[in-house]
């Protein structure tokens, strides 16, 4: 007895075997294929979301790394400037003080730690004293004094002004 004969498709012609097993396949291939094209299209879009965020934490990073050496800059900038600060504060300073000496005299004090080489008093105040001992032109060394007297003392100026090399612009030395 027939196998087939038994069976409900007993009476069905199955005509081309290969033709519907080669269907069978295809349609199976087809469905593989279907899930495998829509795996790759989310992990697509997932790669392409990753790139995105990629980018945006890549901008991020460089502006933050701009911003950081702009800091960097003014860090290292501030730190010269305070270097330089502190040199200048280290170095030796003249320090002219006007002080009163007897009755009518005025005492020219260097009381600073530098000398005041080529002290030298500005043009317009030159008509206004008389040096006692002139030191103009020499050196006021560090707590060394000169005395002076205003010519008219109603007409005393409120301050003196004194250069020395190192020092073109005039220094104004207040009068007691």
């Amino acid at each position: 007895m027939n196998w087939l004969s038994t069976t409900a498709a007993a009476g069905a012609d199955w005509g081309n075997v290969p033709g519907w097993i080669a269907v069978g396949v295809s349609v199976i291939g087809t469905a593989i294929a279907v899930t495998i094209s829509w795996k790759a299209k989310n992990a697509s879009e997932r790669s392409a979301a990753a790139s995105e965020q990629s980018a945006t934490n890549g901008a991020r990073s460089a502006a933050a790394a701009e911003k950081s050496a702009e800091n960097g800059k003014r860090s290292a900038d501030t730190a010269v400037a305070a270097l330089k600060f502190q040199q200048q504060a280290a170095q030796p300073k003249v320090k002219l003080v006007i002080r009163p000496a007897a009755r009518g005299i005025l005492r020219l004090t260097n009381d600073g730690d530098a000398p005041a080489d080529g002290i030298a008093l500005h043009p317009g105040d030159v008509s206004r004293i008389d040096w006692v001992d002139e030191p103009l032109g020499s050196t006021l060394a560090p707590k060394a004094s000169c005395d002076f007297m205003v010519r008219t003392p109603a007409d005393a100026p409120s301050s003196l002004r004194f250069t020395w090399t190192g020092r073109t612009e005039p220094t104004h030395v207040s009068m007691p």
